[in-house]
């Protein structure tokens, strides 16, 4: 693949300059061309190419462009920098590993993400000390559709809450809350301090009593787009349901809702938005007439509130 393109690239110079048929080769073009050529190359392409000779795999390791699925960063406790795990996805999961010395914090770090791009990008920890310039250098450059952060502890809910602000190119957050044993005092506060973004989803194996009708609100105002929350069961009552179905199908704004509630509390909504003369009964939920917008109520069999989904009538 990346050898037509460079003999296709080799063969319009040579028409164009008349360059002698010994200057076809592939190691006779400009640097800037090669790179312009490993621009357009998958990860496992440039993989193949970077390993025929040495100066292939220099001009390689300095072109920017990379595309990725998955990128992850990672830090050990007693290591002053970052490790980054990338992964390709083909019918056959590819990923490497890279880590970056203090050597080339800077520039290994700009030319490795220079103009790169990704699906997701994974924190999984608290980042700390020399590596957070990196971090910030990883997040300067790297184009990214999906900011997936593991919070642990406070610390790393902060850091969080720092590049989503910092960086405005972070439209989509996928915040998986590992937290064994939540203090709904120390998180309540923290989930209030969101700040917006286009989307947020919200996942944890356990049941967070905390995500109550104040905080499902501002998760609602603080997400253009999309909110989820994906849990056994949150605090959410039927005032709370109302004020969201309120929020949607009062705005002009495409949106998409998801969370778990529980039985008494979407009966108790529904019976009361089925007396109500804007509302159109449906199966399973309730339609608002004027606008459009649909509240649906899905039971989940394997444990854990019913699954409500809002939706403004421009999403599908």
């Amino acid at each position: 693949k990346f050898r037509r393109l460079i003999m296709a690239i080799a063969s319009r110079g040579r028409n164009e300059t008349q360059m002698d048929k010994n200057q076809t080769s592939h190691t006779s073009l400009p640097t800037e061309i090669l790179k312009t050529i490993i621009e357009y190359l998958d990860e496992i392409d440039r993989a193949r190419l970077s390993s025929l000779n040495q100066q292939l795999r220099s001009i390689e390791k300095i072109t920017g462009h990379r595309r990725f699925s998955t990128v992850e960063l990672r830090q050990s406790y007693d290591a002053p920098t970052l490790e980054v795990r990338t992964r390709i996805q083909t019918h056959l999961a590819q990923e490497k590993s890279k880590s970056f010395g203090e050597d080339d914090t800077a520039k290994g770090f700009c030319e490795f993400f220079k103009e790169a791009s990704t699906d997701v990008l994974k924190i999984k920890e608290f980042i700390h000390g020399e590596a957070v310039p990196q971090l910030h250098r990883v997040l300067s450059a790297l184009k990214l559709n999906e900011l997936n952060y593991g919070i642990t502890d406070e610390n790393v809910f902060k850091q969080m809450f720092v590049l989503i602000k910092t960086f405005k190119q972070i439209k989509s957050v996928r915040i998986n809350w590992n937290v064994a044993y939540t203090n709904d005092l120390i998180a309540k506060p923290l989930i209030l301090n969101l700040p917006p973004t286009d989307e947020y989803t919200f996942i944890s194996q356990h049941s967070q009593m905390f995500i109550d009708n104040e905080v499902l609100m501002h998760m609602i105002n603080s997400s253009r787009t999309i909110t989820k929350i994906i849990c056994p069961f949150i605090g959410v009552t039927r005032d709370g349901l109302e004020r969201a179905f309120e929020k949607v199908y009062r705005g002009e704004r495409e949106r998409f809702i998801e969370f778990p509630v529980s039985i008494a509390e979407h009966r108790a909504f529904l019976s009361r938005a089925y007396s109500s003369q804007y509302f159109e009964r449906r199966k399973n939920g309730i339609k608002h007439m004027k606008s459009g917008a649909s509240l649906s109520v899905s039971v989940r069999f394997n444990g854990g509130g019913d699954i409500v989904t809002i939706r403004h009538p421009r999403i599908v």
